[in-house]
């Protein structure tokens, strides 16, 4: 019993570790991009983490108003960065989830986002539609029959 308590704990810290290097490799790589000198620390990383779970968990029930505190507006991003972020636990990103609420007026206000990718896949699952995964926003949008946003996410591809 003690023995797979520890392998279990061990496999989680693990994962978390593996996570944690993947996350920071990426925020280095948005740092350097961006043309700033300043390294992201533990505490960004950390914070960006918790920001990423509550902007998807905001998108996934339309509280609309935390999504933009947290990635910003178009005109005065804060955290566009995120945009396009699908953690582990999650299927599809903002994006999708704006399209599962056909909510064509959050649908514009992502794209005026530089950040946002029409072209991001949801990962592996099964909605509504059927299977989801490996699909794009606008492949997810004539799935839910959203004639008007597929029509634009045309236009932006």
């Amino acid at each position: 019993m003690y023995l797979n308590f520890t392998f279990a704990l061990n496999s989680r810290i693990q994962r978390i570790h593996r996570f944690l290097f993947l996350y920071e490799c990426i925020c280095v790589y948005l740092i350097h991009i961006s043309g700033s000198n300043r390294m992201a620390s533990f505490s960004d990383i950390q914070s960006d983490a918790e920001d990423i779970n509550k902007l998807l968990s905001a998108a996934k029930t339309g509280k609309w108003d935390v999504v933009w505190q947290i990635l910003g507006r178009p005109t005065r991003p804060r955290k566009h960065f995120l945009i396009n972020c699908i953690p582990e636990n999650r299927r599809w990103g903002v994006l999708h989830q704006a399209i599962w609420w056909n909510n064509m007026i959050i649908v514009k206000q992502l794209l005026e986002c530089a950040a946002c990718d029409v072209n991001l896949r949801a990962k592996k699952g099964i909605s509504e539609i059927g299977q989801t995964g490996g699909k794009t926003a606008e492949e997810i949008a004539v799935g839910f029959k959203r004639t008007e946003i597929t029509e634009l996410l045309k236009q932006k591809a």
